[in-house]
């Protein structure tokens, strides 16, 4: 299962999706939600350099 995590605060993300990721789930974590939604949409554009 995918699950989107969106944390502002770096620990508490990295230690969220390591549990999670443990756990088995497939973990995306992102600081805000435009910053995920920019991500993505580079990635779905191929504008990474």
């Amino acid at each position: 299962m995918k699950i989107l995590l969106v944390e502002d605060e770096t620990k508490t993300g990295d230690y969220l999706k390591q549990g999670l990721s443990e756990a088995g789930f497939n973990v995306r974590l992102a600081q805000t939600l435009i910053a995920y939604q920019a991500d993505s949409y580079r990635s779905r554009h191929g504008l990474y350099t």
